[in-house]
């Protein structure tokens, strides 16, 4: 394959002279194309001018099978993933080279929003809808503080919130108070799962550890 360059049709690029590639594209003022590594892998190589100044430089590599390039995003697979048996993985990166990032995370990620905006009521019956649902499970008078205002997803269940609850008597008196996790259920409300009391994280402080991170207590 002969590169030609715009400015000279009289002659090929002298910077890519002997460069073997199967595939390339026009990328705004640049070339992109698709070279064979020794191992029988593929790497993406830029090509660009700056005045008389050019660079030709490897954006990606380790890569098995086709590339396909849509507007600013490379579409590729690559061996050595992220997942645990090392199965060769898609990704998608911006047309420099940078910003890789696994395809299967990016549909997980809109997964967990759809999971999030499809359960967690909507902000003018949120905070309504919690202290409604504390007040069923706990009694009593509830105050309560959300330790993180965004919810947690994992995996395909509910999304969790974490709060700081105190539960009074009717004297004003503290019955009992500790961090709850609740699940985001339906956009309709929320449903206590788990709680510590303040004394059981005084006691034991690793507790918190396995509430934040889904942990049987």
């Amino acid at each position: 394959m002969r590169f030609y360059d715009k400015y000279d049709y009289q002659g090929i690029i002298d910077d890519l002279s002997g460069v073997r590639a199967d595939k390339i594209w026009v990328c705004g003022e640049d070339i992109i194309y698709r070279a064979e590594n020794d191992d029988g892998t593929f790497k993406l190589c830029r090509y660009g001018r700056f005045g008389v100044q050019s660079y030709n430089i490897s954006i990606i590599s380790d890569i098995i099978g086709d590339v396909e390039i849509h507007d600013n995003s490379i579409f590729y697979i690559a061996k050595g993933g992220t997942l645990a048996d090392n199965t060769p993985e898609g990704y998608i990166s911006n047309t420099d080279g940078s910003g890789k990032f696994p395809i299967m995370a990016l549909a997980f990620t809109s997964i967990s929003r759809s999971h999030i905006d499809g359960n967690v009521p909507d902000k003018e019956h949120f905070n309504e809808y919690l202290s409604r649902d504390l007040t069923n499970h706990f009694g009593g008078k509830i105050n309560y503080i959300l330790l993180r205002n965004q919810p947690t997803q994992v995996g395909v269940g509910y999304p969790h919130y974490y709060v700081w609850v105190s539960v009074s008597n009717e004297d004003g008196t503290v019955a009992k108070e500790g961090s709850a996790r609740l699940n985001a259920m339906d956009k309709q409300g929320f449903a206590v799962t788990d709680f510590i009391t303040k004394e059981q994280i005084l006691e034991n402080p690793y507790m918190l550890f396995l509430l934040a991170a889904d942990g049987n207590l």
